[in-house]
């Protein structure tokens, strides 16, 4: 039962300094508000990606994987040719634009939950539940339809084949030792 509880807590150490970890980077990232420069480096960058897929004529949500690669790889260029002071000039306009579009998407839905009128299942007739998820209404689960995509990223960003080893070495070392392993009796 040792052995259990110390591969448990093995595991649970691990996906604890995974999520740490990538909430600290992806955090540092989407917002540029940091002064490590290589991850203001890296927000700058998404930006300047973005700014070339729209020059392309192509819309970030539609771009394909290669469409990024090419225009991530232009962007690091561009921003690892460029000064310091540029790249937290940058950073810095990139942070408010984001802040002002961050403003009128909220605003945008106050105005439409407060232009969609309210009715009861009652008031709908019998209505399928399915229409208010069909349109980004209440589910009655709560969840946010971006968190399933954003743990999904979690996982793929984190976890290759080398982490499942290192993973699987850890856990088993640690359910061995706690099982009373490894003694010299």
């Amino acid at each position: 039962m040792a052995g259990i509880v110390a591969a448990g807590i093995s595991l649970l150490g691990v996906l604890a300094a995974k999520i740490v970890i990538f909430v600290w980077v992806i955090g540092a990232v989407i917002s540029g508000d940091t002064s490590n420069s290589e991850l203001k480096q890296l927000f700058v960058a998404r930006h300047i990606a973005e700014e070339i897929l729209a020059e392309k004529g192509v819309k970030t949500e539609e771009a394909s994987d290669a469409q990024w690669e090419e225009a991530g790889e232009k962007a690091e260029r561009r921003v690892k040719s460029m000064k310091r002071a540029e790249v937290d000039r940058l950073a810095a306009e990139y942070r408010e634009k984001d802040r002002l579009l961050a403003e009128e998407e909220e605003k945008k839905a106050k105005t439409a939950a407060a232009s969609k009128p309210s009715r009861t299942a009652a008031q709908r007739g019998g209505e399928d539940a399915a229409e208010d998820d069909e349109d980004g209404g209440e589910d009655g689960d709560g969840a946010d339809p971006g968190a399933g995509a954003l743990v999904a990223f979690f996982f793929q960003a984190s976890f290759g084949i080398i982490d499942a080893l290192f993973i699987f070495l850890a856990v088993s070392s640690a359910f061995k030792l706690g099982a009373g392993g490894f003694s010299s009796s």
